[in-house]
């Protein structure tokens, strides 16, 4: 295990996970998704979609934490270099965030109902994940 890493390290962590949330993104747009189309009766694709990022969000939020946890599979370092460290805890927040989000939003049977508290959980979900993918593209100069 490694005591110290490179940024090509970390960034080859949030490229995968990048990609994976690129392509839920395109399949959210394909679908004419939107925090409020999830919201009514006939958005059970959008609500399965977002049943999808919560998912993703947990895996997320593990794989950070794996690679800062000595002994787990997925280990990097006990913190990124220097220079990309603000970031990648900003992403690490985010993506704590999304997850978050997303319970709240599964508990409250958001996931096969469209009663009324979902609609602002709704929409904070979708605006976490709009915040998740921003701190992907600020990775863009080490990918």
């Amino acid at each position: 295990m490694a005591a110290t890493s490179t940024i090509a390290q970390w960034a080859s962590l949030i490229a995968v996970q990048k990609a994976e949330w690129d392509d839920w993104a395109e399949k959210w747009d394909d679908r004419s998704c939107s925090a409020l189309t999830a919201t009514v009766e006939a958005g059970l694709i959008c609500r399965v979609q977002l049943t999808t990022a919560e998912i993703m969000a947990k895996t997320t939020t593990i794989e950070h934490q794996l690679a800062i946890t000595p002994g787990k599979r997925g280990y990097i370092a006990g913190n990124p270099p220097a220079e990309i460290s603000s970031l990648f805890q900003q992403t690490k927040v985010a993506a704590q965030t999304v997850q978050r989000s997303g319970e709240a939003w599964s508990d409250a049977g958001c996931a096969s109902s469209t009663n009324d508290d979902c609609v602002s959980l709704t929409v904070t979900f979708d605006r976490a994940i709009d915040d998740l993918k921003k701190t992907y593209v600020a990775w863009a100069p080490y990918i």
